[in-house]
């Protein structure tokens, strides 16, 4: 039996990236929390750095920071999985952007609630 349409496209997308994206995110989003923070960063510029997932990625980067000039099949997987981890966070009231780290193609998560 064949994928749906929808599960197909999930799985192709890296599903299981955008899981270990989220939880690295998650247990720096709690520590903040119960730190008294309204904000954290996460990736390079963090308290810890991040040096793993879609953060050191230059592809990420590309893909999400230039979508009409990184628009092949690697890169489009790229944004999607940014853009899932982005809805995770938002589906949960958080604000979430990616800032630029210095003069690099990698980022930083900034979340904020």
């Amino acid at each position: 039996m064949i994928y749906s349409a929808a599960d197909a496209r999930s799985i192709a997308t890296g599903k299981r990236a955008v899981f270990d994206e989220i939880s690295r995110i998650e247990p720096l989003v709690m520590d903040a929390i119960e730190a008294g923070s309204l904000e954290v960063t996460v990736g390079p510029s963090s308290v810890a750095p991040v040096l793993i997932g879609f953060t050191n990625s230059t592809i990420h980067f590309n893909a999400y920071v230039y979508p009409a000039q990184y628009n092949d099949n690697e890169h489009k997987k790229a944004r999607e999985q940014m853009n899932a981890v982005i809805k995770h966070f938002q589906l949960k009231n958080y604000q979430v952007r990616v800032s630029q780290e210095s003069n690099t193609t990698t980022f930083n998560w900034i979340i904020k609630w």
